[in-house]
C-alpha cells in the first residue's frame, strides 16, 4: 500500500519482525537539504508519540482544530504537551502535543541558519579568504604594484636574426657561471624591454631556443634564435644593440607562427672555413730534429720561415684542384670516417652535402686566404674540419682523389682534422618554412636583407679577430708540422693499413694544437651546432 510521508513526499514502507519502517526515498533524501532532513524527523517522532490520534495534514499548523476524546491518551499528552500555551483553552482529552511540537520544530531551523550565517567566508568561496589573500587591502597592494611595473604588453613570437664574434665567450648556449653569447643577448633584451621584469630570471619563460650550437670560440655571422618578446617598442632593434657589445650584433627580427621553433624548423647549414693558401706548399723535408719530437711537443716554425710561407700565392692550377676535390664531397655519403665514435653501420653516419665550393683568394694582413663554404643539411663532430684537412693533404701531397670517396667506404682510415679557428657559422635555412609561410604575412626568414651589414662586421670583428689569432700563434703551421714529423699515424690514408687507435691519433693532434693556441679546441659540427 502507498505510504506519504508527513511532509507530503512518497516513502519506501518496509515490514521486518513485525514493526513498520518508513524510509524517505533515496532519490529524494539527496535533494534535502539540513534544514529539511531535520523538520522530517520531527514530523515522524511526533507522529510516533501519537500513535492513537487521527492522522493529521502534513501543514499541521494550518490544520482545523478538532478535538477527539481518547482518554488512553492522556499519558502521552501529559509527557508530551509540556510548552504552555493554548492548552488551557483545549479539553482534557485532546492531543495538544500535536499541535505545540511543531512551533517548537520552526524555530530550530532558524537557530541553526544563524550559525551557518556566521560562519560563512566574507570574500568568495575560497576558505583562504579568512587569511586576508582576497581581501580590499590585498587586492589594492596588487593594483599599486600593477602601476608600477606598467601597462603588460603582448608577446609575439619572432625569428631573431644575429651574428657574433666568439673570441672571449664559452660558446653560444647559455651555461651558469659562464660568460656566453646568450646570456648576453638575454640581458640585452631585458634592457631594451623587448622581456619583462616578470621573464627576467628564466630565459625558458619566453622560449628562448638557437638554431645551432656552437661552442668556445666559434664565430657566426647568421645565427637564428626564436623566442616570444615584446615587438611593440619604436626601434627595438636598436635598442637591442645599445644594450649589447659590438662584437654580438641583431640584424632584425621575423614574426613567426607560434609553433615556430630555430632548431626543429632548421632544414639546413651554411659553414664557413678560412684557410690560408700556404698550407698548400709541399711538405717540408723531415728534418732530424723533427724526430727527437715526442706527439705531445708542439713544433714551431722559425719567425722567417713563417715570413716566407705567408708570401705564398696560390696558383690558378692549385686552386682548380682545390675545387675538385671539394666538389667529391657533393651528395649524400657515410661520413663515419670524418668524425669519431661512428661505425659505418650506423645510420646516423650517412649525411648529405648540397654543396662544397672555395672563393677566389684575397688577402688579409699579408697572407692570402680562401674562404671554403660548405652547406650541408646537418654535421657531426669535427666533420667539416676533417674534411678540410684531408682535402689539404690530398692537394699539397699529390695523393689520389679516390682518398675522398674511399674515406666513405667501410675501411677505417685516420684522417687529421684541420684547426677549428678558421670555422664559422655563416647562416641558417629554413627553406620548407619559408615555402609554407613566407607568403603570409609574417615573411620569410632570409639574411639577405641584411647582407651588407653581415660582411661589414665579418671584416670588423670576424676576419680580424681571426687573422691577428692566426698570426700570433701560427696554428696552421704548427697543425702541419705535426703531420709531417709523424706520417705513421696517417699511412693507412696512402696504404691502406691498419691504422693506430683513433684515441691515440685524436689525443695527439689535439694536444699538439692545442698548446700552440693555449685553449682547448672547440666542438663544432654537430648536428645541435
Amino acid at each position: 500500500m502507498p505510504c506519504f510521508h508527513p511532509v507530503g513526499r512518497p516513502c519506501i514502507r518496509i515490514s521486518l519482525f513485525t514493526r513498520n519502517f518508513h524510509f524517505p526515498n533515496l532519490r529524494l533524501v539527496h535533494r534535502l537539504d539540513q534544514y529539511e532532513c531535520r523538520r522530517q524527523a520531527l514530523f515522524t517522532l511526533a507522529r510516533v508519540a501519537n500513535m492513537g490520534a487521527t492522522t493529521s495534514s502534513p501543514n499541521i499548523s494550518n490544520a482545523p482544530k478538532e478535538a477527539e476524546p481518547s482518554a488512553p491518551v492522556k499519558d502521552t499528552v501529559t509527557s508530551t504537551a509540556e510548552t504552555p500555551g493554548n492548552v488551557e483553552n483545549q479539553p482534557k482529552g485532546t492531543a495538544t502535543s500535536t499541535t505545540e511540537s511543531p512551533k517548537r520544530v520552526e524555530k530550530q531551523p532558524n537557530k541553526k541558519r544563524k550559525v551557518v550565517a556566521t560562519n560563512r567566508p566574507v570574500y568568495g568561496k575560497s576558505r583562504l579568504a579568512h587569511l586576508g589573500e582576497n581581501s580590499p587591502s590585498s587586492a589594492v597592494s596588487e593594483e599599486s604594484s600593477a602601476q608600477e611595473k606598467g601597462p603588460r604588453l603582448p608577446k609575439r613570437k619572432v625569428a631573431l636574426l644575429m651574428g657574433f664574434c666568439g673570441t672571449g665567450y664559452q660558446g653560444m648556449q647559455v651555461n651558469p657561471g659562464s660568460k656566453t653569447i646568450e646570456g648576453e643577448l638575454f640581458q640585452a633584451l631585458i634592457k631594451a624591454g623587448a622581456v619583462s621584469q616578470d621573464n627576467a630570471d628564466d630565459h625558458k619563460k619566453v622560449s628562448l631556443v638557437r638554431a645551432a650550437r656552437t661552442d668556445k670560440g666559434v664565430h657566426a655571422a647568421g645565427q637564428v634564435v626564436s623566442l616570444k618578446m615584446i615587438i611593440d617598442i619604436p626601434d627595438i632593434v636598436a635598442k637591442i644593440n645599445q644594450a649589447l657589445p659590438e662584437q654580438i650584433r641583431v640584424w632584425g627580427y621575423t614574426r613567426t607562427v607560434n609553433s615556430f621553433n630555430a632548431k626543429n624548423l632548421c632544414d639546413s647549414r651554411i659553414y664557413e672555413y678560412l684557410l690560408p693558401t700556404h698550407v698548400f706548399l709541399p711538405p717540408r723535408p723531415k728534418p732530424d730534429v723533427v724526430s727527437e719530437h715526442s706527439a705531445a711537443q708542439p713544433l714551431r716554425s722559425t719567425p722567417e720561415e713563417m715570413a716566407k710561407r705567408r708570401a705564398y700565392r696560390i696558383t690558378p692550377d692549385v686552386l682548380n684542384k682545390v675545387q675538385q676535390v671539394l666538389k667529391l664531397y657533393e651528395g649524400t655519403g657515410n661520413f663515419h670516417n670524418y668524425t669519431i665514435g661512428k661505425q659505418f653501420t650506423d645510420a646516423s653516419a650517412t649525411r648529405r652535402i648540397f654543396s662544397f665550393t672555395s672563393s677566389e683568394p684575397k688577402e688579409l694582413q699579408g697572407t692570402e686566404w680562401l674562404s671554403l663554404k660548405v652547406h650541408g643539411q646537418s654535421f657531426m663532430m669535427h666533420q667539416i674540419r676533417k674534411m678540410v684537412g684531408l682535402m689539404v693533404l690530398v692537394v699539397r701531397s699529390d695523393l689520389p682523389q679516390e682518398l675522398i670517396r674511399k674515406a666513405m667506404k667501410a675501411d677505417k682510415i685516420n684522417i687529421p682534422k684541420a684547426p677549428g679557428l678558421g670555422l664559422l657559422l655563416e647562416q641558417v635555412v629554413y627553406q620548407a618554412y619559408n615555402r609554407k609561410y613566407g607568403q603570409e604575412n609574417r615573411g620569410s626568414i632570409s639574411f639577405t636583407p641584411y647582407q651588407t651589414e653581415i660582411d661589414a662586421f665579418k671584416e670588423k670583428y670576424i676576419y680580424s679577430k681571426l687573422v691577428e689569432q692566426e698570426l700570433a700563434d701560427d696554428e696552421f703551421d704548427a697543425w702541419l708540422l705535426f703531420i709531417e714529423a709523424h706520417p705513421e699515424y696517417f699511412t693507412s690514408l696512402i696504404s691502406g693499413d691498419a691504422p693506430p687507435e683513433e684515441n691515440q691519433i685524436v689525443e695527439a693532434n689535439e694536444t699538439s694544437v692545442a698548446e700552440v693556441d693555449g685553449s682547448s679546441q672547440t666542438v663544432d659540427e654537430k648536428s645541435t651546432v
